[in-house]
């Protein structure tokens, strides 16, 4: 089978992340279609292994069509370019999600019902019997508009892969799996040197480094994955590829990793040793205060420190300017610090800086060499 087109979906900001995963697993050249869009070509079997490996995008979908669209007429006409027959079998249940940036003359409810009613109708002339669901489709497709322009995917992913994780404990303020992995990422660690967390919470950003080192496959998500339920996909090829992926995962493999990580909270680094002992994973967690981290003397700090109004009343800006002047104090002891923040200003003496879109926030990854 040819390859097909593809869109990543990841969160706007960490698009070369993407691109660069693509060069380095798959061999493959991607390209930034939209913020937040990374496109490519790919074959069957490494869609199949995106959704398997890929840590930095959200989901993966096959590009059916793209267009300007001014309103509903014009993406009923999208729809109606398509012949969706190909992509279904009779008897499956399916749904259509939009997401639409900026302002529109419609909203995303009405874009999914016509797309919906196209399927449906082309469906029913070609003597194919369909079901909607909306909770838990085996067929998925998903449009995303913004600034005029209407991308229409179907989707290969379901459960987004930042679902990967599977924790027993998350925290309030925990940082989202993708950006965990960017923000280890954009730090440039290597995978041997020594690495610290000081707010570490329920532990994502440690989790995601053992993950990241051992090249650990989201195989906790693979059953849900749309692209099973796609028959004109080389199922019995996904399936040998699927076998061998696993048989070649050691889920008892012990590594050396030099990490560990601290938080002021109980129940936190609890929490985080529930998280790591599910996985089988061995690592240094301990209650401390961040502000007295052995001089910081490790290679690599990377953290995501607590935001907004601190419990007790403190401000957490206040405690986060406290904490950078301790790095720098001690920055001779250090190679590297990255931290996400949303207070960029703090950051002045961290010399690069990225900033990520989340919903309606923006973090900014900083940092300091």
């Amino acid at each position: 089978m040819s390859s097909l087109k593809v869109c990543i979906f990841t969160f706007p900001g960490i698009e070369d992340i993407v691109i660069g995963e693509l060069k380095e697993m798959l061999k493959v050249k991607g390209s930034v279609l939209e913020e937040g869009i990374v496109v490519c070509n790919l074959k069957p079997l490494k869609i199949l292994v995106a959704n398997l490996y890929l840590r930095s995008a959200l989901r993966i979908g096959i590009l059916l069509r793209q267009k300007f669209v001014k309103d509903l007429d014009d993406i009923y006409k999208l729809a109606k370019s398509i012949d969706f027959s190909k992509f279904l079998e009779s008897h499956q249940t399916l749904s259509v999600e939009c997401q639409r940036e900026n302002k529109h003359s419609f909203i995303s409810l009405d874009a999914e019902r016509v797309v919906g009613e196209v399927i449906l109708n082309q469906a029913r002339s070609k003597g194919l019997s369909l079901k909607v669901d909306l909770n838990n489709p085996q067929v998925k497709f998903f449009i995303y508009i913004k600034n005029g322009k209407a991308l229409l995917t179907l989707d290969t992913t379901g459960t987004t892969l930042d679902k990967r994780l599977n924790k027993f404990y998350t925290h309030p303020q925990g940082l989202n799996s993708i950006l965990a992995y960017s923000l280890l990422r954009f730090s440039g660690w290597d995978k041997k040197s020594s690495l610290i967390d000081p707010f570490c919470g329920a532990g994502t950003i440690l989790l995601e480094a053992y993950l990241h080192a051992l090249n650990y496959p989201h195989l906790q998500l693979k059953d849900k994955l749309k692209i099973w339920n796609l028959s004109f996909l080389p199922q019995e090829e996904f399936k040998k590829t699927l076998f061998q992926i696993q048989q070649s995962v050691n889920f008892t493999a012990s590594v050396n990793l030099k990490i560990e990580g601290c938080d002021i909270s109980l129940k936190s680094i609890e929490g985080a040793k529930l998280n790591f002992r599910r996985w089988g994973f061995k690592i240094k967690l301990e209650v401390r205060d961040a502000l007295k981290c052995n001089k910081y003397e490790y290679d690599y700090i990377v953290t995501n420190p607590p935001k907004g109004i601190g419990t007790k009343g403190t401000r957490n800006i206040e405690l986060l300017e406290k904490f950078i002047n301790k790095l720098l104090e001690y920055k001779n002891k250090w190679k590297n610090a990255c931290i996400i923040s949303p207070y960029v200003e703090l950051f002045r003496e961290f010399k690069i800086k990225k900033k990520v879109i989340v919903g309606n926030s923006k973090l900014f990854m900083c940092r300091y060499r």
